[in-house]
């Protein structure tokens, strides 16, 4: 489990001891140029340095994040529903305008100004009431909406997130969230220090705060948020031995116990079985 040890100090030295005259002139020649990808990656060492729990990293992210039939399932739904909409407009649909093209994210004042009407959403996640078990459910939105109905007495809202290729995108969400674009449901890059690529690369939950940076500031600014949340807990979604997605969980800081955390993971197990219990029967 990634957690934040929030009692911890910082991991960057204030002070750090001069070295002597001698070892600095030994040192001078043994001087190592890091690439940019390299400094990231210490950069994200040093700032999730209250990280408990990681595993080692694998070297890249090829098959094992290549998307099921639930992914490609929910992308013809949605071009579907797009082209139906185009048509109804009188507009044709350009075939390579495609649902998860990315769109470049504007600044935070341009965010303020396109919102004309607060508190409501620019993209909508229409779920049906929530069955009464996860076994009874018939199709993918019934069980994301039980999943959403179970997370509610503990969190303030949540979103499941699937992969596309090395992307990741907002695929089902809970009513509270609100988008300020309709961008905000496009797949967007996690390969730059963010939590989304802490949960990736480890394939543990992510269960703390959020640290500043710029995907995460800006993923959640255009979901309505003008700061990052108090807390968050993102679990891995698994498919056998293929991570497709990630359900994410908000909440205020009261939400930060092993009991929370507990309730993802065990949520997330349950959400991974009845899609592919869904998708299976739909086949």
């Amino acid at each position: 489990v990634v957690k934040l040890d929030t009692t911890a100090g910082t991991s960057i030295p204030t002070d750090t001891p001069a070295p002597p005259p001698e070892a600095l002139s030994e040192e001078t020649s043994d001087v190592i140029a890091l690439g940019s990808d390299e400094v990231d990656d210490i950069i994200d060492a040093e700032v999730e340095a209250q990280v408990i729990a990681v595993t080692s990293e694998p070297d890249s992210f090829g098959q094992d994040e290549i998307p099921t039939a639930i992914i490609e399932a929910a992308k013809l739904k949605e071009q579907a529903a797009k082209k139906a909409l185009a048509e109804e407009q009188g507009r044709a649909l350009d075939p390579d305008d495609e649902v998860t093209k990315d769109t470049p994210l504007p600044p935070p004042d341009a965010l303020s100004q396109t919102q004309s009407t607060p508190g409501v959403t620019a993209v909508e996640c229409k779920l049906p009431a929530p069955p009464m078990s996860l076994a009874a459910a018939k199709s993918e939105d019934q069980v994301a909406s039980y999943v959403f109905h179970q997370l509610r007495d503990k969190f303030e809202k949540s979103m499941i997130m699937l992969f596309e290729g090395t992307k990741i995108r907002p695929w089902k969400w809970d009513s509270p969230w609100i988008a300020t674009l309709p961008s905000a449901a496009d797949a967007f890059d996690i390969s730059k220090a963010c939590v989304f690529r802490v949960v990736r690369r480890t394939r543990l939950p992510y269960h703390g705060y959020l640290v500043k940076n710029e995907i995460n500031e800006n993923f959640f600014r255009l979901w309505g948020h003008s700061e990052l949340p108090d807390h968050v807990t993102i679990c891995p979604i698994q498919y056998d031995s293929h991570l497709v997605g990630m359900l994410l969980c908000v909440g205020n800081k009261k939400a930060d116990t092993p009991q929370h955390l507990s309730q993802v993971e065990r949520i997330t197990q349950q959400l991974s079985d009845a899609m592919q219990k869904v998708n299976s029967s739909a086949a």
